[in-house]
């Protein structure tokens, strides 16, 4: 039986402790609920760095809309772009919550679209409730400075389809292929120098 038995981090240990926000998630939870109470927003869009606890700050605010809608129907949609993110979301949901049954996966054949190039904003009013950026976030040494390093290309793209925030791989793939055959197939001249 133990073969047979699965990893599940959706184990009852996690809802016998209390997650707390750190003071950066506290500072954001205290704008949602100026935004909810003072102003009366009831679509609030935060936005933060990867790595800073998006989903933490989500849950909480939930449970806080939960206690004060206490005995009435709290509707929620979580929405990623990942099967695995919604997975750990619905983890780090029910270990906030402490509510072992809490949510349902939505995933697979049918997937939640958001690279269709058009700007959430609209949904939110247009406003942004609260945000920490990844710059301010790497100043508060919440996440580690890092480097890119970029190589450069010089294939012409665009002639290429764009769609659901992508090129079509299969004419990426020829386009690079086509390319990279031309270059081997092409004449190198050399010149001795006497």
């Amino acid at each position: 039986m133990k073969a047979e038995k699965y990893f599940d981090a959706n184990n009852a240990e996690i809802y016998t402790i209390d997650i707390e926000p750190y003071s950066y998630q506290q500072e954001i939870l205290d704008k949602l609920e100026a935004e909810h109470t003072v102003q009366g927003y009831t679509r609030n869009l935060v936005v933060a760095a990867a790595g800073t606890g998006k989903t933490v700050i989500s849950a909480l605010d939930y449970k806080r809309f939960c206690k004060q809608h206490a005995g009435k129907l709290c509707w929620l949609l979580f929405v990623a772009h990942r099967q695995e993110i919604l997975q750990q979301s619905l983890y780090t949901f029910r270990a906030v919550l402490k509510d072992a049954n809490f949510g349902e996966l939505f995933v697979g054949s049918y997937r939640p679209e958001g690279m269709d190039g058009k700007s959430v904003l609209t949904y939110f009013n247009n406003r942004i409730a609260a945000e920490i950026r990844l710059p301010e976030a790497i100043d508060r040494k919440l996440l580690c400075p890092f480097q890119y390093f970029g190589v450069t290309d010089t294939v012409d793209l665009n002639t290429l389809k764009w769609s659901r925030g992508g090129y079509d791989t299969k004419e990426l793939e020829n386009l690079y292929l086509f390319r990279e055959r031309s270059l081997i197939a092409a004449p190198i001249w050399w010149c001795p120098r006497f």
